[in-house]
Formats: C-alpha cells, structure tokens, sequence
C-alpha cells in the first residue's frame, strides 16, 4: 500500500463512507440531539452540519491528525482475560489514546455534556458543531486503526503512514506530536527511498564505471542503432536495459547529493553501508529486538540512550573479536514494534563470524535466554548495502517519537570518515549520471 499522504486520505475517505462507520446516521443522530437538548443554539448547529459535503471534508482531514495523535498515545491491549481482579480492575481504568490526548470522552451514550464545548478546534464558527466533527474524526481515526492494524503488514503499514502524516501535517499538529524536519532531510529521505528500488542493478554492476553503463543502456538513444534488449553484468546475470535506464534517470534526477557535512541521516547510513561493503567485501546486516525491560536499561542511564547501545555494544565486540569492527545502526521502533536495531557491521561474512556476531547481540539486547532467539537477533551478508541502509529508514519520525531518541543513527567514528569518502563517490555517479541523461536529452532533440 501506498504511504503518500493522498493515498492515506483516500484510506480514511473510504472508511468514513463505510457501512462500519454510518458516518450519516452518526450525523443525523447528533443533529436530533443538539435540536432536542439545546434549543436555539442546538438548532443554529444541526443547520451547519446539513452542509454534508463541508462537514465530511473537516472530519475527513481531522481524521489524519488524530491518526498522530493515536500514534503518540495508543499502545496495545491485552488479548488474552486478566488473571486476577487488580489486572482486571487495571485494565477497566486504562485511559484511551483520545483521553490522553485530549482530555475527551468521546463514547457519549447520553445526554450530551455541554462542559465539552470548546475543547475542540475551531473547524466551523459554531462550538456545538465543532464538537461533533472534533468527536467524530476521533472515533474515525480509531476505527480505521482498529480495521488495518492487526492485518499481516498492519503494523509497519500503520507506521509509515504515521510518519508521513508527522512530515506532511506538522504546521495542523498539536504541539505534543510535532517533531521538526528540515526540507533537506526530506529530500535526503527521497534519495534513501530512490537507492532501495534500484540498488540491486547499482551492487550488480558496481565494477562497471556509470558512463559506461549509461552509454550501453541508451545505446539506442545516442546512437540511433539498435540495440541488446539486456545487459549482462561482470557474474553474467543478464538485467533488462530499462531497468539500467531507470536506475541511470533516478539517480540523475535526484537533488543534488552535496557536501558530506551537510548530508542528513537517511543519506549518510547509504554512504555507511557502502562502505562496510567495500572494507569488509560483504559485511553483515543485522537486525536485534531489545525487549522492553532491556531497552528501558538503556534509557534509565544518564547518558544518551543511542550512546548507551553504541558504547555496550562496542564493549561486547571488543571482548569477542578482540578489536571493534566498524558498525552503525539505527534505533527504530513503529507503532505496536519492540525497539530494534538495524545496522551492518564490516567482518568477513563466514558461518563463524555471523554465530559470533548473533552471540554478541544476544547479549546487547538481553535476549540470549528467551526462547525462539532467532526472532530476536537476525544476521545475513549484507549483499545490497544502500538498500539495506533505505529500508532501516522507513519511518525515522516514529522512532525518534516511540523511543525519545533525538539521533537514532549511531556509528563508529572510523566508519564515518571511510563513509565520506564514498559520499564522495555517489557525487560523482550522480555527475555521470547527469551527463548522460543531458546527453540523451540533447540526442531528441537534433
């Protein structure tokens, strides 16, 4: 599914016009209520909720930043039935997401309370109204949560909606869901997501310098000759030519890649990853679950909580290989998700050094007696290392807000220097790639 803020509005359009939501007998409903218990000010605003059109668009958009807000406050229910009469009587007093957002009480089954009146943004001139829309798009925002969240890819699709809405809504939010981004961190989140489509033809084709792949991929085009519709990289995998030209556009159509110094996040884990690749001629990819005690370890510290995983880990590398590869990784956690890590590290990729290197995350994440352990700590060669680094930055906004960590990516200080050097190099791919798309341009065009 789509994550792009008009496909999420579309999602929610949906579910209001749905049977589950009778989005119209809610609205008939409230309008018989405020006539019957408010008189002429009740009247004034059943008339403003018969524009049906204005009023579904409000509770529509409203919809999206209460899906904020249900990120910031909603955590999991207990399936299962409470074991003794204090977990029953906690569970009955636990506070819904919309109360601990908004002091609200949004499941009225009565006469409606007046006292509510006013804590509601101002969506129309009338504060009746404004509370109907307010609750409504609360009880829409749950409702759809309630119908994705629990399907096979619910969780993660929940969590990159979430963290578009944060980058996309941030000037409707209230102040407790707003997290600053930058413009540049923006499109630094493009170029991650344009090398985790195309890295597969970037890694297989890596040895071959990018103007002259992009000369044999718009052979055609420069030359008017016809050409192959294939090309076959250095271990003979054949790859068809138009998924070369579109990594060759991609990059070239990126905004410009810029100095290291002012590279943000998304763009350096790329330059990182790269690099462990190119020191270590694979390297490893790591994931590690922390469970919530072993996280909450970290956090109690002083110190910053990714300077507290980065320096334990250190230390456990140190005690088993006897020296500290280098390594990064990312704190993530989406909503419904255990805090993890997803990093690569530069040892050699043998059956011996990854049973070492899951020895040491067990320990990091204090998983080595649980059992399943291999949920917890997952260890591959890291084969496709920008794609790799794209996919650890799915929903960098969500994490930093589920885990209070400001700096989530985490590295060691060698590794950044050698990453410099390589940002270095996507410079220069991204010239290449330029050219020959200026090249081909100006071809059409004779």
């Amino acid at each position: 599914m789509s994550s792009t803020l008009k496909a999420i509005r579309n999602r929610v359009s949906r579910m209001r016009a749905s049977r589950d939501f009778a989005f119209e007998d809610q609205l008939r409903s409230e309008q018989a209520a405020l006539r019957a218990h408010y008189g002429k000010d009740g009247e004034l605003a059943a008339s403003i909720l018969d524009d049906t059109r204005k009023i579904t668009q409000l509770v529509t958009q409203a919809a999206l930043s209460h899906l904020v807000a249900l990120g910031v406050h909603w955590t999991p229910r207990p399936q299962s039935p409470a074991t003794s009469a204090l977990k029953a009587k906690i569970r009955s007093t636990r506070k819904s997401w919309w109360q601990l957002a908004y002091s609200l009480d949004c499941n009225r089954h009565q006469e409606p309370d007046f006292n509510e009146v006013g804590l509601h943004p101002d969506y129309v001139s009338d504060q009746l109204a404004n509370r109907f829309i307010g609750e409504c798009s609360i009880r829409l925002a749950d409702l759809y949560h309630t119908k994705y969240f629990p399907t096979p890819h619910g969780k993660k699709m929940r969590s990159l909606e979430h963290d578009t809405l944060l980058s996309e809504l941030d000037y409707e939010l209230p102040n407790f869901a707003k997290i600053p981004t930058s413009d540049q961190f923006r499109r630094h989140q493009q170029i991650a997501r344009a090398y985790r489509k195309h890295e597969p033809v970037r890694a297989d084709f890596a040895d071959t310098p990018l103007v002259l792949l992009g000369e044999q991929a718009f052979e055609g085009e420069l030359t008017g000759k016809k050409t192959t519709t294939h090309l076959v990289d250095l271990s003979g995998k054949r790859h068809p030519i138009e998924d070369v030209k579109s990594y060759v556009t991609a990059i070239a159509k990126l905004s410009t890649f810029g100095e290291w110094g002012k590279a943000k996040p998304p763009a350096r884990s790329l330059a990182m990853a790269r690099a462990i690749q190119a020191e270590s001629s694979e390297g490893f990819a790591f994931t590690a679950n922390f469970p919530l005690k072993a996280f909450s370890e970290a956090q109690s510290v002083e110190r910053e909580t990714g300077s507290e995983v980065q320096d334990q880990l250190r230390r456990l590398l140190i005690a088993e290989f006897g020296l500290c590869p280098d390594f990064y990784f990312l704190i993530e956690r989406g909503l419904g998700q255990l805090p993890h890590l997803h990093g690569a590290i530069a040892l050699e990729a043998t059956p011996t050094n990854r049973n070492r290197l899951r020895k040491v995350l067990l320990s990091l994440t204090r998983a080595g007696n649980r059992t399943a352990s291999e949920r917890w700590v997952h260890v591959v060669a890291l084969r496709t290392p920008a794609r790799w680094a794209a996919y650890a930055y799915k929903h960098p906004l969500t994490s930093q807000m589920k885990t209070g960590v400001k700096t989530i990516l985490r590295a060691t200080n060698s590794l950044r220097r050698k990453a410099r050097d390589v940002w270095g190099v996507m410079r220069e791919e991204q010239r290449d790639a330029r050219s020959i798309i200026k090249r081909v341009d100006q071809a059409s065009s004779v």
